[in-house]
């Protein structure tokens, strides 16, 4: 009875400290332990449980790529948003409910300490949801709050993340330079501090900076994956900074640690993507890649390794075997859409380069076929190759008109025989197609994916449907089964649009003829033997015959789509591809076909103006002064020399000076020396401001060296530059000079050891422009130098790079010169681009330096030990 009565004493005891303690405002340990508990296992549990789901869903989703930066902490796509937007919401709302039910703010303190979790819970959700404003509000609030735990570290931290992605790089800066080096924050947060202040400066596009940041972050002591990640993302910004060399010895830690092995990997393959010739031998880098690939578990790395063997190729110019590595990228690719359309991409950029335009549409379009739009590249590839698709039609234009041109000068007999010829390759055509259909449809009927038949699934019914409540048999609803038949086809088939006669090669011929009518085909008849069958119009010659032109007006309206189409190709060369060599040459090759067209005063003015642009001085004598002459009454003539067309027919060429600058050429060539002077001297007295006597000038400083001192020709030489800077005589006078210079550097310069290096004269060099790496404009140097390039140097395959070269120097390597004279040649050229030298920092170093002398110059650092070398043993003037 006792018993009883104590139990019943102590629900009713129990009971009423509940009620009591239910309250809010009262600050008594009974009361703070239920609102915390309560908190703590009930609302907020929920809520932390929701954003845990959402951050799952961010890491799954979001496929790391390590081509590009690796995250080091997550940040939310905003493609994501939308998958994870319930789960925020109902963090958001039980941490708000915590709040509100569980708040014990007495005397202006908050007594529950489960609280300030809850306000982190919403700014976290805030965060992952990308509303920024909202999230630095309340971390800002929680800073100011708990001012006292680390709880406003935290949250400062996030501020710093927030920041960076609204672009405040000032702001985040600021915030988080209050907390570094304090001694205050746990090793965690010194770790998120620095990842955060380090994504932060990459932003802004400080990349050293970051780098201090990170190589900080691994100083604290991390645990394994995430000292991984810290290292691999430290070798990545050793790439951005163009410092290839420790780049690669950053990934190699990478590779031999015992790292997860896709870091390990993928470390390999950043080091064969940032080999250098000049500093590490290809056979090395193959060998790992050969390695890797003979790995069976590296099976869906392949396409990537065969990728990276195809840049080594290409770095070491070995076009052939790059072309071949990429082949096998693409067909071993297996799931990774985002490489394949790299290696056609790649691929793409090979055939331009080498003025393949034709197939490189082709690997552009490819591209796109896999490429997701989302990706950084896809827009420009898409811009590209609809340039190319203009081309390629104006290519096939020509190609197609010329070839029905050639079939409509054949005789009957030569025709027939060309026409029999295509109908047996087409019916040949028609027949493998129909083969693959046939056995495409066997294998439909045998359906070897469906992994359970009815026999195996008698409850299966119609097409092999399970009983209510089983697995579905039929293969179209398991998703293993098709994912696996879409994998065989794409192997097969390759990336196919959804479309008719998909297999066709020629699908314009097999849809023209699908909707011709008996009645365009007269010539076509039924065959009696083919019981009801009609006969292909496309195995006829008279298919053919009327695709053929045969009268006059015709032929003359295929030559009109020809000249059309070389005029639309050239400019699209010119304006679109900036191929000013191509474009010369279509337009060059149309004048030739069709030298009296009415097209030729505008060819012959768009010619003008890329031998003007391209410093082609024949080929400006040629066209300018072609058009003048040939064309005088034309528009064009008066819109390059910018008159009208009045002054220009009042303007009359001095017949007789050209005449006579002939004949004393003439004398010149025939080493008739004297003659040759006295007729220009005589020219410079009479002619003294013509149209050619910048002409009669350089004539007569080229007599003289044949008659005199070389130092004669020198003085007039430069006379001519001074007097007639933007003459083609000029530009020409200024090339001898620098021949001469070269002549005697060469002659001073003595073929001999010296130190550590060696001058071999055979060996291919680079050109090597050393600054310091201080307040430079790395970007305008590049862009000066390129542009020099492109326009001096267009049909060379040069290659432009930096190096960093420890804290102090830049490199600025321009390669692809087969000797030493070569390369000198572009030392003295360059030094004459005027915008070279406006923009090229001062002072610094430029040199010419073989692949050898290079490794040793820049393993060791020794910059001033090679100019010593350089000036000592090569001696070359200019520099």
């Amino acid at each position: 009875m006792n018993t009883r009565r104590s139990i019943h004493l102590f629900i009713i005891v129990l009971f009423i400290s509940t009620i009591l303690s239910c309250s809010r405002t009262k600050d008594t340990w009974i009361n703070r332990t239920y609102h915390q508990t309560t908190a703590k296992f009930n609302p907020l549990f929920n809520g932390e449980q929701a954003l845990l789901k959402a951050k799952l869903t961010i890491k799954q989703q979001s496929k790391q790529s390590f081509d590009t930066l690796i995250d080091l902490y997550p940040v939310t796509p905003e493609a994501l948003v939308p998958m994870i937007e319930a789960d925020l919401k109902r963090a958001n709302e039980k941490a708000t409910k915590a709040i509100k039910e569980h708040t014990m703010l007495i005397a202006g303190k908050q007594r529950n300490k489960t609280v300030k979790n809850a306000y982190f819970l919403i700014g976290e959700a805030y965060y992952y949801g990308r509303d920024y404003f909202k999230a630095i509000e309340i971390f800002n609030f929680i800073s100011k709050e708990f001012s006292q735990h680390p709880i406003a570290v935290d949250a400062q931290i996030f501020i710093i993340k927030a920041q960076t992605q609204l672009g405040n790089y000032f702001a985040a800066r600021e915030t988080g330079f209050k907390y570094y080096k304090s001694n205050k924050l746990t090793k965690k947060q010194q770790r998120e501090l620095l990842k955060a202040m380090a994504i932060n400066e990459i932003a802004d596009k400080n990349y050293s900076a970051a780098r201090g940041y990170i190589t900080e972050a691994l100083a604290t002591h991390p645990k394994k994956d995430e000292k991984t990640r810290l290292l691999f993302f430290l070798g990545q910004l050793y790439e951005l900074e163009g410092n290839y060399f420790e780049a690669n010895k950053v990934f190699r830690k990478v590779a031999k640690s015992n790292a997860p092995y896709l870091y390990q990997i993928n470390a390999y393959l950043r080091m064969a993507a940032n080999y250098d010739p000049n500093l590490m031998q290809s056979a090395e880098i193959l060998k790992y890649l050969e390695n890797l690939a003979k790995k069976d578990k590296n099976r869906d790395f392949l396409d990537a390794i065969y990728y990276q063997k195809a840049e080594v190729h290409i770095k070491d110019d070995h076009l052939d075997k790059a072309f071949v590595a990429l082949q096998k990228s693409i067909s071993l690719s297996t799931d990774n859409v985002v490489q394949k359309g790299l290696s056609y991409i790649k691929r793409g950029d090979l055939h331009f380069e080498l003025r393949e335009y034709i197939p490189a549409e082709a690997n552009y379009d490819s591209a796109l076929m896999v490429l997701p739009k989302s990706h950084f590249r896809y827009q420009p590839i898409e811009k590209k190759k609809s340039s190319l698709t203009e081309l390629v039609q104006q290519l096939s234009i020509i190609a197609h008109e010329d070839s029905i041109l050639k079939l409509a000068s054949l005789d009957k007999k030569d025709l027939d025989k060309i026409i029999d010829h295509i109908i047996d390759r087409i019916k040949k055509q028609d027949e493998e197609a129909a083969r693959e259909d046939e056995e495409s449809s066997r294998l439909l009927t045998q359906n070897p994916l469906q992994e359970t038949t009815p026999t195996q699934n008698p409850a299966g019914g119609m097409m092999g449907l399970g009983a209510p409540g089983a697995a579905p048999a039929f293969y179209f609803y398991n998703q293993n089964t098709v994912s696996k038949g879409f994998a065989e086809f794409t192997n097969r088939w390759g990336n196919r649009k959804l479309e008719d006669h998909w297999r066709r090669r020629n699908k314009e011929i097999q849809s023209f003829s699908s909707t011709e009518s008996p009645a365009e085909n007269p010539d076509h008849q039924d065959n009696p033997s083919d019981k009801g069958k009609k006969t292909d119009p496309r195995y006829t010659r008279e298919y053919y015959y009327s695709r053929i032109p045969t009268h006059p007006d015709s032929i003359e309206a295929s030559h009109a789509k020809i000249r059309n189409a070389y005029e639309a190709a050239a400019r699209i060369y010119k304006e679109v591809l900036e191929d000013q060599r191509e474009s010369m040459r279509m337009l060059e090759t149309l004048l030739k076909r069709y030298p009296n067209c009415d097209c030729t005063p505008r060819v012959y003015y768009a010619l003008c103006i890329i031998a003007k642009n391209q410093g082609l001085s024949l080929k400006k004598e040629t066209y300018c002064d072609g058009l003048a002459k040939k064309f005088p009454d034309s528009p064009f003539t008066a819109l390059l020399s910018g008159q009208t067309t009045d002054s220009l027919q009042k303007k009359k060429p001095n017949e007789e000076e050209f005449l006579k600058y002939k004949q004393a050429y003439s004398l010149y060539k025939s080493k008739k020396y004297p003659n040759a002077w006295n007729m220009t001297q005589e020219a410079l007295k009479k002619y003294t401001q013509s149209e050619i006597t910048p002409k009669w000038w350089l004539l007569d400083a080229l007599i003289t060296a044949k008659l005199s001192h070389k130092d004669s020709l020198k003085l007039k030489l430069e006379r001519i530059i001074a007097t007639y800077p933007q003459s083609p005589e000029a530009t020409e006078a200024q090339n001898i000079l620098s021949h001469l210079s070269g002549e005697k550097s060469s002659a001073q310069s003595q073929a001999r050891e010296g130190g550590e290096f060696t001058d071999v004269k055979s060996a291919p060099h680079q050109f090597m422009l050393v600054v310091e790496n201080k307040g430079i404009d790395l970007n305008l140097i590049r862009s000066t130098i390129s542009n020099f390039n492109s326009l001096k140097y267009a049909n060379s395959r040069l290659q432009l790079r930096n190096i960093l070269m420890g804290k102090d120097y830049q490199l600025i390597l321009v390669s692809g010169f087969k000797n030493q004279s070569e390369a000198l040649q572009y030392l003295r050229e360059i030094n004459q681009d005027m915008d070279f030298i406006a923009y090229i920092p001062k002072p610094n170093h430029q040199v010419v330096i073989t692949s050898d002398n290079f490794r040793k110059f820049y393993q060791k650092q020794m910059l001033h030990q090679y100019v010593e070398f350089y000036n000592k043993y090569i001696n070359l003037a200019s520099n």
